[in-house]
């Protein structure tokens, strides 16, 4: 799904991801005690670890890119960096921020929680017990995927885990670096034209412009009445064959289908999006010279 040409509606301003509200009050002799046992209660990383921090009376150590901390110094005051033998040390704003996002992921998405061998990397059955936000899109009949709901807090799965890759989000650093990054203003809030939308003009014009293109198209559709014809056979016989194939399973000695998911499987497969199956069908025709619609 091309995001660019997906409608979100209402949603651009919609909140995706928010730091938890925390006071991250420095202990400097403590941080630099486990900075130098390498002594942590939370793994966040299986890389070295080069920014830390205080949170509730504990010690934190991640691994930042360091385009990340160079972002962050952009933006938050340069006291609130202490850099010590080529670690960070956060203090005052800057830690408050990291240490809002690390909050969120660690006990919100439940990623300490996840991490049954505490080795700070989290495996294929370790994320599947994390938590995450998602978007929700359904396709309308003018073909443009439209987004329907935001999702918090909610239970991972393997398609989301296909979807951004594993290997993107199996630590709290990664998690954490990925927040900072999509937070364009740092203002503990990521909105959904944030992680999704990088320039809103162009965004516009793209879904604007893929709207046109379909109404072209059913139009066109609508005054060919040999290539409706052909379509609406050719859905009738994608009906013809959902219906033997539901038989087939009725009369199965080895499958039986009781008579709600009779009714769900042709709720889910009746076709009668018409515009849009012959949409793709002129795409079809088109691709091997069977049919031109320029005039």
């Amino acid at each position: 799904m091309d995001l660019n040409i997906c409608d979100m509606g209402g949603f651009l301003n919609s909140s995706l991801h928010k730091i938890k509200n925390v006071n991250s009050t420095i202990n400097l002799s403590q941080i630099r005690q486990d900075i130098k046992t390498n002594n942590f209660e939370y793994k966040t990383s299986d890389k070295e670890l080069n920014v830390f921090f205080s949170l509730d009376n504990k010690s934190v150590g991640i691994s930042l890119d360091k385009d990340t901390l160079k972002d962050l110094k952009s933006f938050f005051n340069k006291n609130d960096f202490l850099e010590e033998n080529g670690k960070t040390i956060l203090k005052g704003d800057a830690a408050n921020y990291v240490a809002g996002w690390f909050s969120e992921i660690a006990f919100d998405l439940k990623y300490l929680e996840s991490d049954s061998d505490n080795n700070g990397v989290l495996n294929s059955d370790e994320l599947i017990n994390t938590f995450t936000n998602g978007l929700y899109f359904n396709q309308q009949k003018n073909g443009i995927y439209v987004l329907d709901k935001i999702v918090l807090n909610e239970k991972a799965n393997e398609e989301y885990l296909s979807q951004v890759g594993e290997k993107n989000i199996n630590t709290i650093s990664k998690m954490i670096n990925n927040r900072i990054f999509f937070d364009k203003d740092k203002d503990g809030e990521i909105l959904v034209k944030e992680q999704y939308i990088e320039d809103e003009s162009e965004y516009f014009k793209n879904l604007n412009q893929a709207k046109e293109e379909l109404k072209n198209k059913k139009e066109k559709i609508e005054a060919n009445p040999k290539l409706k014809e052909y379509a609406i056979n050719e859905e009738n016989n994608h009906i013809r064959k959902l219906k033997q194939d539901i038989k087939l399973f009725k009369n199965s000695n080895s499958l039986k289908i009781n008579e709600d998911k009779e009714k769900e499987l042709k709720d889910k497969n009746n076709l009668e999006e018409f515009c849009e199956f012959s949409i793709k069908l002129i795409d079809e025709l088109k691709a091997y010279k069977l049919l031109d619609l320029k005039a």
